[in-house]
């Protein structure tokens, strides 16, 4: 009998719940320190510390692993994240000039960045032949771009503005405004909704552009419909998190190596699998030192780049 290659959609469906039951309990209950859940102290540090920093981590974590996998799925590409066409690059940059002059970081300057730089993306994309080839070179110089306008303002920065930046930069989960969650909370089902209406089309977008476009498929269309919901995501998630790299590279990646399906299966997943991804890694970042918590941008950074050369020497990318 041929040995099973991957695992059932049903059995990984389960696997990531329970291991979202135990993460959870790990960043809500151990923590940094154990809190057992009666008293009034519990009760503060529990609804007031760790359930926003959650909620947050639920989040993100969906809304950066969609967004890489819809880039892998669009371009082909499996490198491909929410940082390779320069959205979430502009974003930054916005968010940080603003934050400079105004010194208040409004979630409106990361969105109007993401925005920005999407419309310039469309505008000077082909309008027929090459279309995500050309989209693709664009995003890429765009990206450089807006990095090093940000490196730019780091150094017109002074010492106060300068620890502001970095530390928001390096990604961090710890928030405490429940409403500052509405607006990526939408803005997650906005984008899950867009993609389940577009499955079929992103399917076989995914498998080929051309022979999608010969099949009656509005490729641009549909592109420029799941860019600009993604783009209002990383808009609006920016501000809080700030750009918490790999999510979008490891969580996609890791599942398509033991998942084949379709493209609803394999977004499920990835909304699962990106929450649970920054769950352990938000519970490790406060017990890797001990007394010291460690910006979670950190630890996805670290973890992202060792799966991506473990994956380059397999040659499973």
């Amino acid at each position: 009998m041929k040995k099973k290659e991957y695992f059932s959609f049903n059995n990984l469906i389960v696997g990531f719940i329970i291991a979202f039951i135990i993460f959870s309990f790990l960043f809500l209950v151990v923590g940094e320190n154990l809190i057992i859940l009666n008293g009034e102290q519990s009760g503060f540090i529990f609804l007031k510390l760790r359930l926003p920093s959650f909620l947050t981590i639920m989040i993100a974590g969906g809304v950066f692993a969609v967004s890489g996998l819809q880039m892998q799925l669009i371009f082909q590409n499996r490198l491909a994240t929410p940082y390779t066409l320069g959205v979430s690059s502009a974003g930054v940059f916005i968010f940080l000039l603003g934050l400079k002059i105004s010194g208040v970081g409004w979630p409106i300057f990361s969105t109007f960045g993401t925005l920005l730089s999407l419309f310039i993306l469309l505008y000077f994309a082909p309008k027929k032949n090459s279309f995500l080839h050309t989209l693709l070179l664009l995003g890429v110089a765009l990206n450089i771009f807006f990095s090093s306008a940000t490196l730019l303002l780091h150094y017109f920065s002074d010492k106060s503005e300068l620890y502001q930046m970095t530390h928001w930069m390096i990604g961090s989960i710890e928030q405490y405004d429940y409403y500052k969650l509405i607006a990526p909370t939408i803005s997650l089902i906005f984008q899950t909704f867009l993609f389940f209406k577009y499955k079929n089309q992103l399917d076989l977008i995914s498998f080929n552009p051309q022979l999608a476009q010969d099949r009656g498929v509005k490729v641009r269309k549909i592109v420029n419909i799941i860019l600009f919901s993604q783009a209002l995501s990383l808009g609006t998630i920016l501000p809080i998190t700030g750009p918490i790299a790999f999510v979008g590279l490891v969580v996609p990646n890791s599942i398509r190596l033991i998942f084949r399906g379709s493209v609803f299966s394999i977004y499920m997943l990835s909304l699962l699998g990106g929450v649970n991804f920054l769950l352990l890694a938000s519970f490790l970042s406060l017990r890797v030192i001990p007394d010291t918590i460690l910006p979670v941008g950190v630890l996805t950074s670290t973890i992202g780049a060792l799966f991506l050369i473990i994956s380059i020497i397999k040659g499973r990318v």
